[in-house]
């Protein structure tokens, strides 16, 4: 099993191409998840409590989907892994 799923896309894009198999099934995991929540919250029809709670869940998604393509990545985009960042 390969130790990272993405590499980084170069400038002046941001964001992650999938290197394996395990990072085309995340990207399609990703897809299928946003097509069910526009689904499940049936936005053509949606009160504004199920768009609120459509868009929550969908940042969540993407932040998740985001966490886990950086720390699979050989050089991080977001989450670099150096001494300086990050410190308090």
């Amino acid at each position: 099993m390969p130790d990272y799923w993405f590499t980084p896309r170069t400038r002046p894009n941001f964001g992650w191409m999938p290197s394996c198999w395990q990072g085309i099934f995340l990207y399609i995991l990703l897809f299928l998840i946003i097509f069910y929540l526009g689904w499940y919250f049936n936005l053509l029809d949606a009160s504004p409590n199920q768009g609120f709670a459509f868009i929550l869940t969908l940042i969540l998604s993407l932040l998740s989907f985001a966490y886990i393509a950086d720390k699979k990545t050989k050089e991080p985009v977001i989450f670099r892994r150096s001494s300086y960042c990050f410190k308090l």
